[in-house]
């Protein structure tokens, strides 16, 4: 399967991870590897890096991933959460081919990213943060996203209320986003495709289980970043409501040679916020490293 966008031919392959047939959106035939994780929630490869697979493309061979439950890759219980995705993409990152690799990744799949740098120091040549998880110890009130979580029934219930209301999906998106004008018709019809995904709010609600312990988040990378060896550039959303932006500027502080930048007015998604910004950003951290 494959597309063409803004002059790229894009294809769709599949591979095999464990028994799962995993897809993976390939475009580009020239320059250094680089490999866009997607983030959790609604989300998939194409829905986040849909206007940056194409950039990147005109210099560089990119590789972006349906993680298990996202985008055409299958559900399979057990596989949402970080001690699975880290060796799921050290498998699949060797199906492809790619001992050596620079790596980005958006919220969940930053700390995918960040979790596989630190286990592969020596297969990383570069490492991008897009509004992270795996950078603070909490989320903004906690104790109760906390029970809203461990209430049976309750996040499958958001979903299935926002696959009926346009209005519920317009103020997520918008949220995500970081202000109301950036959110597009064609962007909104993106997402109500993939919320019709049953599979998507499975695998984002093993993660949240996974993961929102009663006090902290069980995932924290912040002690650890100085051990990060690549060149690390982390983008940020100014906006941003679910990762603030002071994490962004701790883990740049700790992590050696980082750079950081923020996006002005961009939220938890900047990429599709500000994706010309975003695209340009990334780009000339990319040439910076030749």
């Amino acid at each position: 399967m494959g597309m063409e966008m803004k002059g790229q031919p894009i294809v769709q392959v599949t591979t095999e991870v464990d028994g799962l047939p995993v897809s993976v959106w390939k475009a580009g035939n020239q320059g250094s590897d680089v490999v866009l994780i997607h983030g959790g929630g609604v989300d998939s490869a194409m829905l986040s890096w849909r206007e940056a697979i194409p950039f990147l493309a005109q210099n560089h061979r990119v590789y972006a991933p349906d993680l298990p439950g996202y985008g055409a890759t299958p559900f399979r219980k057990g596989t949402g959460s970080l001690d699975f995705y880290i060796p799921f993409l050290e498998v699949l990152l060797e199906r492809l081919g790619l001992p050596m690799v620079n790596l980005a990744g958006i919220s969940m799949g930053g700390s995918i990213s960040l979790g596989y740098a630190l286990r592969n120091p020596y297969r990383v040549e570069s490492l991008v943060l897009v509004d992270s998880y795996g950078l603070a110890d909490n989320v903004p009130a906690h104790f109760l996203s906390w029970l809203i979580i461990k209430t049976p029934g309750l996040i499958s219930m958001s979903y299935a209320m926002m696959r009926k209301s346009r209005v519920m999906m317009r103020w997520s998106a918008k949220s995500l986003l970081g202000g109301p004008e950036l959110l597009t018709e064609s962007m909104l019809a993106e997402l109500e495709d993939a919320i019709a995904d049953p599979d998507a709010a499975r695998a984002f609600s093993e993660f949240q289980q996974n993961e929102l312990k009663l006090e902290r988040l069980k995932t924290c990378y912040m002690d650890r970043l100085h051990e990060i060896q690549a060149a690390t550039l982390i983008i940020h959303g100014s906006a941003d409501s679910l990762v603030p932006l002071k994490y962004a500027r701790e883990a740049a502080r700790r992590i050696p040679g980082a750079n950081l930048e923020v996006l002005d007015g961009a939220g938890h998604w900047p990429m599709r916020a500000r994706p010309e910004q975003f695209n340009l950003v990334l780009e000339r951290f990319y040439s910076s490293l030749r």
